[in-house]
C-alpha cells in the first residue's frame, strides 16, 4: 500500500485547501479552522493505529479532538481524514483496508455526541 500514513501538516493543509470536490470548497473555510497543528497530531496516531485490532488508540484520539472542540471538530477532522485516505489509497489496496477510516464512525460511537 502506497499511503503515507504519517502525512504531514502540509500535505493536509493542501488537501484542505485545494479541493477537487466542487461540493467541498463549501466546507473548506470549517476544515481549515478545525484541523489545527493538535488536531493533525492526533490524526496521525490514528492514521498509524488504522490497521490495530486494538481500536483504544484511535478512541482515545477521538476523545482528544472532541475534548478541544467539540462534535464540530469531530466532524470535520474525521472528514479530512477520509479525504486524505480516500485521495491516497491504491488500486491494490483490499476492500477491508479503505472501509479501515469508516470504521472511525463506530470508533468514536458516543464521543461528544457523535453517534455511529
Amino acid at each position: 500500500m502506497a499511503l503515507a500514513l504519517s502525512p504531514t501538516y502540509k500535505q493536509i493543509q493542501y488537501l484542505i485547501l485545494h479541493p477537487t470536490d466542487p461540493n467541498y470548497k463549501e466546507i473548506m473555510i470549517d476544515l481549515y479552522s478545525e484541523y489545527g497543528e493538535f488536531n493533525h497530531e492526533c490524526c496521525k496516531v490514528i492514521f498509524q493505529n488504522l490497521r490495530n485490532s486494538d481500536r483504544s488508540i484511535v478512541k482515545e484520539q477521538g476523545a482528544k479532538i472532541g475534548k478541544r472542540g467539540g462534535l464540530t471538530a469531530m466532524q470535520n477532522n474525521y472528514y479530512v481524514l477520509f479525504k486524505y485516505w480516500s485521495a491516497n489509497i491504491g488500486s491494490e489496496t483490499t476492500v477491508e483496508e479503505k472501509l479501515l477510516v469508516r470504521e472511525l464512525q463506530n470508533d468514536w460511537d458516543g464521543i461528544c455526541g457523535w453517534q455511529n
